[in-house]
């Protein structure tokens, strides 16, 4: 599941210019959307198609290259290069694929200089992750660029930027009104107002007047146009309350809302199911005061969800009702995890390479068969690993690891027989 995503225009505080993104090429080629607080630069003339600039330091910019039919990503990108090898000491450290629904994207993650003419010494270094697709004849490429010391960061928003970026498709045929059910079959197949946290079997109905904007790995954010507030939508393996209050703190957090005091969890069941209400307040990255209500709730077939809507002081009062709508609108399916692939990931998997690893890789996986796994971190400063016990899914063809320190995660990999890829690190077996 980016900074500041409660600055939206009008919705949270005023900030005119700020807003996720939701860019539509002019040309009709392609869409993207991505979460958080992002302000569009208007330069008619300038060497993208958009920029945007959001404000924890990081600039996203869109590019686009005609390419021959046919052309795989890989010759794509590198016959683009040029574009980017002028910049001075341009040098690449790590290539990845990001496969996606029958498409590769892949991201490249590098660094140049900026130079200071006066004072060689201070030249600036810029990190970049370069997020190429390509979408019919056209290369698109995305370019992340911040602090060195903002990796993390980069990659996440590279990551989602990946996702987000969609080729525009067709308008849908004329169809009879002969036929109810293939009709019924279109509408639910592009309706936003009920969408799955996909890949887990949970559903939600979105209130009169408000609109998902992004869903991604078990995560949907919720905005309206005439009411106050953001609403998040996680959903995720677990079996407790704590580690997804955890996990939506983070999210919260990767949003830029940082929580300062929360209340004790209070009981608050969903019918026959387990639930909690909780309500923060804390501070967005400019300093303006939010409260945040979260309802969380745990189903019988091992999947928790949580709805967590954001405003100032003044306007919670009305999310809240919003919030209890959505998590009334919950609908659980069953949870049926892919055993015979979660049987061949059964063993222990070392990181391979520590040294060209993305931050936030694992040393060691320990996958057993009955679904539970065991999580070693890369030392510390004092030399010291920590190591954490959680539990493990195959639903969809994608992974979930969950974990009491982290909550669940959706992750792409790759197996063979002897390697898995995970993240964009690889570990051997």
């Amino acid at each position: 599941m980016v900074a500041a995503l409660l600055l939206v225009s009008t919705l949270v505080v005023a900030q005119p210019h700020s807003s996720p993104i939701d860019y539509h090429d002019a040309k009709g080629r392609f869409e993207l959307r991505l979460v958080g607080s992002w302000t569009k630069h208007e330069e008619p003339d300038a060497p993208w198609e958009a920029c945007f600039d959001d404000d924890q330091g990081v600039r996203l910019s869109i590019h686009v290259h005609s390419i021959a039919a046919g052309t795989d990503v890989k010759t794509a990108a590198a016959a683009s290069a040029e574009a980017w090898t002028v910049l001075k000491s341009w040098t690449v450290s790590l290539t990845r694929e990001l496969p996606l629904d029958g498409r590769t994207v892949l991201v490249e993650a590098a660094t140049y200089f900026v130079p200071d003419a006066d004072l060689p010494e201070t030249d600036q270094t810029v990190a970049v992750r370069l997020v190429h697709a390509v979408l019919g004849e056209w290369l698109v490429t995305i370019a992340i660029q911040g602090e060195p010391d903002a990796s993390s960061r980069l990659d996440l928003v590279a990551d989602r930027a990946g996702r987000g970026l969609t080729p525009v498709a067709p308008a849908p045929a004329a169809r009879s009104t002969d036929s109810p059910a293939a009709d019924s079959e279109v509408s639910r197949a592009i309706d936003f107002h009920a969408p799955t946290l996909q890949p887990f079997p949970v559903s939600f109905v979105a209130p009169p007047r408000w609109r998902v904007t992004h869903v991604e790995k078990g995560d949907a954010i919720l905005v309206s146009s005439v009411e106050s507030g953001i609403v998040l939508v996680h959903a995720g393996l677990y079996d407790s309350f704590d580690p997804l209050y955890a996990r939506a703190t983070a999210l919260l957090a990767d949003l830029g809302f940082r929580v300062e005091r929360s209340d004790d969890p209070r009981k608050d069941p969903l019918g026959d199911l387990r639930g909690t209400i909780v309500t923060s307040t804390g501070n967005d990255s400019a300093g303006h005061a939010l409260v945040a209500r979260a309802r969380a709730v745990l189903s019988d077939k091992g999947i928790g969800t949580v709805a967590v809507g954001f405003a100032t002081p003044a306007a919670i009062r009305d999310l809240g009702p919003r919030i209890d709508e959505i998590v009334r609108s919950f609908r659980f399916g069953d949870f049926t995890p892919e055993r015979e692939a979660m049987a061949k990931l059964a063993g222990t998997w070392t990181l391979d390479k520590p040294g060209d690893a993305p931050p936030g890789s694992f040393a060691k996986l320990v996958f057993a068969a009955d679904g539970t796994i065991r999580a070693t971190w890369p030392a510390g400063a004092d030399g010291k690993s920590d190591v954490g016990d959680g539990r493990f899914a195959i639903l969809g063809g994608t992974l979930i690891l969950s974990s009491q320190r982290n909550g669940s995660h959706v992750v792409d990999f790759a197996l063979d027989a002897e390697h898995l890829r995970l993240g964009g690190a690889t570990y051997t077996k």
